[in-house]
């Protein structure tokens, strides 16, 4: 009878507290046969299981609403009518570039630099521009000199040791380098640059880009069949990244501004500059898109994969290291708009 009474109960258990739940993984949708009372760090076990996706590298959306580790799948009814949007780095928090940790990553990604290097080089373009104003650069020893390096094969060491530092969370690097580098600026630019004229040069670089855009009609479909009806994302988005853009430029031609004393540093400006951009920019999307946060997330997802797609098919030989870096990319984009959106977004623009 006891016995009767437990698989009865079971069975209860099963009926009442046991629903599928699709998951939506880019392109992809698979089904897990969840329980309400699961936590959420339990689905994602259940979520690795179907996929090899580490619970540690997924990241959940249901209805616009991240699914945080504290909670279970009852505090998200959405879960019942909604599919949950799964977004994965795939990868560790960080790239593993430093020496003699994992050689062969750090190998690839200075190859990489190498045949971006040659690609620049290469290009008719940069070749114009360097025949037209190759005289007018001023010489750049005295830069080499304050940065440490000699050379190209020096200047990519040091990128890659910095960048390593940057991608654990430590941008002090900007602090060392940014005095040289806006010397150099200011040489190339001219001392004294007035607000008026970098406001000129914000409203050149927005024409140009819209100039180019005009280029690409399909671009322009395709981001208009997501946005609500009578939304223009790229006029939307247009003041802006001109504000982006003139704080950026202010930062590195005058230094770090007063108005931020909780930022002191140069490096904590840059930080707070770049959370800034892309919590904004993410902002103004999901203010377009027809479902929000949850289809910009799914968008960016998208968007990755497509790029990575076309990276692989004119640089098979990185096909690691593109899908290694790009989904972690998307990650810390999202990771920086929910900071925004906790910390920033009521008084960025004030």
């Amino acid at each position: 009878k006891a016995t009767v009474s437990v698989l009865y109960w079971l069975l209860l258990h099963s009926i009442h507290m046991g629903y599928p739940i699709d998951v939506k993984n880019g392109d992809e949708t698979l089904t897990i046969d969840a329980e309400e009372s699961w936590s959420v760090p339990e689905f994602k076990k259940a979520i690795e299981a179907k996929t090899g996706i580490e619970a540690a590298h997924q990241k959940l959306t249901v209805g616009g609403k991240v699914m945080k580790e504290v909670k279970h799948l009852s505090d998200f009814p959405a879960t019942k009518k909604q599919h949950v949007n799964l977004i994965s780095s795939g990868a560790p928090k960080s790239l593993p570039l430093k020496e003699g940790e994992d050689g062969g990553q750090r190998q690839q990604v200075d190859s990489f630099f190498s045949h971006i290097i040659k690609m620049i080089e290469s290009n008719k373009q940069a070749q114009e521009f360097k025949e037209k104003y190759g005289k007018e650069v001023p010489d750049t020893t005295e830069l080499q000199e304050a940065l440490g390096i000699d050379g190209v094969e020096s200047a990519k060491k040091k990128a890659l040791d910095e960048l390593t530092k940057i991608l654990e969370g430590n941008w002090t690097p900007f602090d060392v380098y940014i005095d040289p580098f806006r010397s150099y600026a200011k040489k190339l630019l001219g001392e004294n640059i007035e607000h008026e004229k970098r406001n000129k040069w914000i409203e050149k670089a927005v024409k140009m880009v819209l100039k180019k855009l005009t280029e690409y009609p399909e671009v322009r479909k395709q981001i208009e069949e997501h946005t609500k009806p009578g939304t223009d994302l790229i006029e939307e988005l247009i003041p802006v990244a001109k504000i982006l853009m003139k704080r950026a430029m202010d930062l590195f031609l005058d230094g770090p501004s007063p108005t931020y004393p909780d930022h002191p540093k140069f490096s904590d400006q840059m930080r707070l500059l770049t959370v800034t951009s892309v919590g904004a920019v993410m902002d103004v999307c999901c203010s377009c898109l027809d479902e929000g946060k949850t289809q910009c997330q799914e968008l960016m997802a998208k968007l990755c994969g497509a790029i990575i797609e076309k990276l692989t098919e004119k640089m098979p030989e990185y096909t690691t290291l593109f899908a290694f870096a790009g989904p972690m990319a998307v990650m810390q984009m999202i990771n920086w708009h929910e900071e925004f959106e906790g910390s920033f977004k009521a008084t960025w623009n004030k």
